[in-house]
């Protein structure tokens, strides 16, 4: 290109010849997501996926970065995420944002069905029954009975409720069974 001509290109990009007289140190501006918070999906917590935008005043949009990258598996707990981006001229700039990943999902319960036992004598009868509870996190967590499998149940209705806590000490309480002693 003769020295009269308006720009010149470089790398596809076409410079303003003056642009050529000024050095560029301007770094890009990066638009990156707000902070994101996650449920957590097993006990290796969740994958998060974002974007973000770079533009340069000089050479327009730039590819943006990420460490750890945009899909990745992140763990319970806060993560801090690093978008870079740089320009044709080296100039770079970053800017950080958090992913957050919570166990917020109480246990799921597996509860046995109502019961009518029948009275084996004054006091009543013994009913013995059994639940089991699944945490997406903790996987399999113990449950606890308000009155014990195998006690005497009186006459009459009795319901007796279960609670099954996971390792953040989420819990679920559910009214689990009626003992009907006739």
């Amino acid at each position: 290109l003769a020295d009269h001509d308006v720009g010149v290109v470089l790398a596809s990009h076409r410079v303003h010849p003056l642009q050529r007289l000024v050095p560029d140190i301007q770094a890009p501006a990066i638009m990156i997501p707000g902070d994101l918070t996650l449920e957590a999906m097993g006990p290796d917590g969740a994958p998060a996926t974002y974007e973000a935008t770079a533009t340069d005043d000089r050479d327009g949009p730039v590819p943006v970065s990420f460490t750890p990258p945009s899909g990745s598996l992140f763990p319970l707990g806060t993560t801090t995420v690093t978008a870079r981006a740089s320009d044709f001229h080296g100039n770079q700039s970053t800017k950080t944002f958090t992913v957050t990943v919570e166990d917020t999902t109480a246990p799921a319960l597996n509860l046995p069905a109502d019961m009518t036992v029948e009275a084996t004598g004054p006091d009543g009868a013994e009913a013995a029954y059994a639940a089991t509870a699944h945490d997406l996190v903790s996987g399999e967590v113990a449950v606890a009975f308000g009155i014990p499998s195998g006690s005497t149940f009186p006459m009459g209705t009795t319901e007796v409720t279960a609670t099954a806590t996971d390792a953040i000490y989420e819990a679920v309480d559910a009214g689990i069974a009626t003992i009907i002693c006739i």
